[in-house]
């Protein structure tokens, strides 16, 4: 069955890792500001935050000991209802305008076309960039190795996965239970994320440290040397 373009925009913005994934913000309709809708996006991005958090730190421990809530886990439940939540608000305010501007099929394209060429790298960006500070992360050069390590192949990863769950939902899952189903795969590929980027961070930590005791040995070799041969 071949699926319109504006339900092709919801089934990405479902699959996204965004609050906003009800037909309704998706397709840029406009709705009346109501304070507990608002109020329920904060919670559940900050919920969603959390959870990845919690899930992700499990997975990457060390020790089986460690325990999986830590510190990070309330600093992203903040960025999740604060800063997760505005950016994806402006997101989708600059996607109303757009498509109350293009009449007919266009509107729907543009917004498909926009949504995986602005929209979904920029939300992983901030959120890559978020993870990667609250997991140790503290410096720009850090921050620039990890994201870098860890940007594209996020990309490709949700690229690959997206047809490919539209495909499974259509022919074994019913129309009702499909949005559920996406929102489950959102918060699985919010967690992958969240994984590549603990992993490539111990990955840059532990060069960083090899580098570091290579240099301390040549200088220590160094050293040696001018003292033997002032002794000469």
């Amino acid at each position: 069955m071949r699926l319109p373009v504006r339900r092709w925009f919801d089934i990405i913005l479902m699959m996204a890792p965004t609050v906003y994934s009800s037909p309704t913000a998706a397709s840029g309709i406009p709705r009346k500001p109501r304070s507990r809708g608002l109020l329920s996006k904060l919670i559940r991005s900050a919920a969603l935050a959390a959870g990845e958090e919690v899930v992700a730190s499990t997975i990457t421990r060390v020790k089986e000991d460690s325990p999986g809530f830590t510190s990070r886990v309330p600093k992203m439940a903040v960025y999740g209802a604060l800063i997760d939540t505005t950016v994806t608000h402006l997101l989708f305010k600059c996607l109303g305008v757009v498509s109350e501007k293009m009449r007919g099929s266009i509107g729907p394209t543009l917004q498909l076309v926009l949504t995986f060429i602005i929209v979904t790298p920029i939300q992983k960006l901030t959120r890559l960039i978020m993870v990667a500070y609250t997991t140790g992360a503290k410096t720009y050069t850090r921050l620039k190795k990890t994201v870098k390590r860890v940007f594209l192949p996020s990309l490709a990863a949700l690229g690959f996965l997206a047809p490919a769950m539209v495909a499974f939902a259509q022919i074994f899952l019913p129309e009702g239970a499909r949005p559920l189903f996406f929102q489950y795969m959102a918060l699985f590929i919010r967690v992958f994320d969240n994984v590549l980027v603990k992993k490539a961070l111990r990955k840059i930590g532990k060069k960083e440290r090899e580098r570091e005791g290579d240099n301390r040995r040549t200088s220590r070799t160094s050293s040696s040397v001018i003292s033997n041969d002032k002794r000469v």
